[in-house]
């Protein structure tokens, strides 16, 4: 369901229906989802309006779900999730040294205790992939360039979130079926299959589950870049 909304949201922006997005986007992320990144789309086809309010509304709701208590309170540490790219490494080498890997269980998710810089540079090479693949806007391209600039920012989106699990691979799915290369998706159907086996086989703690989330996440990585590569392809000079 929630990739049903998030995919909707993003498509309906680029149908020019504000009101039907956002609605979708509020939905999307109720159910764990982040469709927003579909405001790039309106912003560069000059529909300003829309994305001030797809992204007003959006902050909005998010802003509300941050201020209950029971959100606050579940997530006082400082940490990564442990299938970051930075949590997974941090976990395997934790693990095969023998140290003690500094779980800790978090509003149902598992993160690893580690100084806030993980947290800045996990959100920095995020924002960099976004801003890398925002230079298209400049540029000139097709409906299957819209379509690839919305799989290269949702990448971008699960790559700088603190969290990183199975289900987001989930989300650029729908637009690498769609405009990606062959290399883009099989890298991307390679890390979802992984991220299966991942939770086929819950153990966290173990070195070897750890260093199969490392693999997962160069795999994703991968992915990424195909689809980064994809974006430029679908785009000309303006």
């Amino acid at each position: 369901l929630s990739v049903v909304l998030a995919s909707s949201a993003m498509l309906l922006a680029m149908q020019n229906r504000p009101i039907a997005s956002f609605l979708s986007t509020a939905g999307g992320i109720l159910a764990k989802g982040w469709p927003i990144v579909g405001t790039a789309s309106a912003w560069w086809r000059g529909k300003r309006k829309e994305a001030v309010f797809l992204i007003g509304g959006t902050a909005l709701l998010g802003f509300a779900l941050l201020a209950t208590p029971g959100f606050r309170s579940s997530r006082t540490f400082v940490g990564v999730h442990q299938e970051t790219l930075i949590g997974a490494t941090i976990a395997t080498a934790r693990a095969v040294t023998g140290q003690d890997l500094g779980l800790v269980n978090a509003a149902g998710a598992i993160y690893i205790e580690v100084g806030r810089w993980a947290l800045f540079a996990t959100l920095a090479f995020g924002a960099a992939l976004a801003v890398w693949s925002l230079r298209v806007l400049r540029t000139q391209f097709s409906w299957l360039g819209n379509v690839s600039l919305m799989a290269a920012l949702a990448f971008s989106l699960i790559l700088a979130s603190p969290l990183l699990s199975a289900q987001f691979l989930l989300w650029p799915m729908p637009f690498v079926a769609l405009s990606g290369s062959r290399n883009a998706r099989i890298a991307l159907s390679a890390a979802g299959g992984m991220s299966m086996l991942l939770v086929g086989y819950w153990l966290p703690g173990s070195a070897w589950w750890h260093g199969f989330v490392v693999a997962r996440n160069v795999v994703l990585v991968a992915a990424a870049a195909f689809t980064m590569r994809d974006l430029q392809r679908h785009s000309t000079p303006a």
